[in-house]
């Protein structure tokens, strides 16, 4: 039996078309053609048309058999877009002869034992918005599916996905509390998963911890007793702003601000544990001055977004590989990177406005959070699989 699940947020979309502020047909990524599509494309009965769609494929190599995508024009968007910023294929032979890819984004399904739950990616200027301007978003049954189906199918799963929104809907504490223990939460399961003790009274026994937990952490933060080794923390952050240089992600005011006030976090790897503490001390100082303007508050589109982040790259319902971390951190790095922008904008624009939010969230997206890019980064950088060094460091990021 199968059961589904959406996101909230996926019910309130509706595509812009030729409004939008940035179209996914012109997105830097391929668009696979599957073969569902190329059967139905082959069965037309316009010979003209037909002829046309199939000239539109090109066939990339890959580690595999060779894959199909549309190709692209000198503009670097795809062949079928329009001067209109319209869809040729939609327009004159009806969205069900669209690529799968371009059916179902940004929507994104992730299926495991039995669950399907479909999520969205921020990296669609339109979720972007609902996710800066909207209520915290939920993922809810669809139709008679039970509430138990979930848990029944995957009880950690099932936990971690009640932990998750019952984290982030702790009105009394800030995000950075929330994003701690929620990081501490994932190396307590690996420290029981190793002893066998994730069985469904271990988890039961633990469910009844969050409060006193959050409120624990909150105490040790106030009091200033929970702070990251500086060395760590900057090493930490060193690795991040070098999968930002990795794609250009900073754009010039931004990348401005980073010469002159973070000149101590840089691309290279060679640092002394001094030199990473000195980075950090900058960092942290810009951080607390960023934190220090007045101007809008977007502390629930912060805990929006991290929500939508986290699930729309499989945590905790399909995490890749079947690793809670990696999926956890390939969250936590997008939403770092979107913090760290903002804080070095604020001196230049002052604290930003929502729709500067949402064009940063999606832009950020669509360079370092719609692919594989951060799952490979983590693969060249293990050690930021090892959370229990770094946890402490997320306190930085909200």
């Amino acid at each position: 039996m199968t059961f589904e699940y959406r996101l909230t947020t996926v019910d309130q979309f509706k595509c812009l078309a030729g409004d939008c502020p940035a179209s996914c047909c012109r997105g830097n990524w391929d668009i696979d053609v599957d073969t569902g599509t190329l059967q139905r494309w082959a069965s037309l009965s316009d010979t003209e048309g037909r002829a046309q769609l199939v000239d539109s494929i090109w066939e990339k190599p890959s580690r595999g058999a060779p894959v199909q995508v549309l190709k692209k024009s000198a503009e670097g968007h795809c062949v079928h877009l329009d001067a209109d910023n319209l869809c040729t294929i939609q327009r004159s032979l009806g969205e069900h002869m669209l690529p799968q890819t371009c059916r179902t984004y940004p929507r994104v399904l992730h299926e495991r034992n039995g669950v399907n739950v479909t999520a969205a990616t921020p990296s669609c200027p339109e979720i972007a918005r609902l996710v800066v301007l909207g209520r915290l978003p939920e993922v809810r049954p669809v139709d008679d599916t039970p509430a138990s189906a979930i848990s029944a199918a995957d009880p950690v799963a099932a936990y971690l996905l009640d932990t998750l929104s019952a984290t982030l809907a702790q009105g009394k504490f800030p995000l950075r509390v929330k994003i701690v223990y929620l990081g501490r939460t994932l190396c307590r399961l690996a420290a029981m998963s190793a002893r066998d003790q994730l069985g469904e009274q271990d988890l039961a026994a633990l469910r009844g911890t969050l409060k006193q937990e959050m409120f624990d952490i909150n105490v040790t933060v106030k009091n200033q007793r929970l702070r990251p080794d500086p060395a760590v923390a900057g090493a930490f952050w060193n690795m991040l702003l070098r999968l930002a240089d990795t794609r250009e992600l900073l754009g010039p005011e931004a990348r401005a601000q980073a010469g002159r006030r973070l000149p101590g976090l840089s691309d290279s790897r060679n640092k002394t544990a001094g030199e990473l503490s000195a980075a950090y001390d900058e960092l942290s100082t810009l951080h607390a001055e960023a934190h220090a303007r007045p101007g809008a508050e977007l502390d629930s589109a912060l805990h929006n977004y991290l929500l939508v982040s986290l699930l729309s790259r499989g945590f905790p319902l399909n995490p890749v590989g079947g690793n809670f971390v990696a999926s956890f951190l390939s969250g936590i790095i997008a939403f770092s990177l979107v913090q760290l922008q903002s804080w070095l904008l604020t001196p230049v624009r002052g604290a930003l406005e929502a729709g500067e939010l949402v064009e940063l969230i999606y832009r950020t997206e669509r360079r370092i959070g719609h692919n594989t890019l951060i799952y490979r980064h983590l693969e060249q950088n293990p050690e930021l699989l090892h959370l229990d060094r770094y946890l402490d460091c997320l306190i930085d990021i909200a």
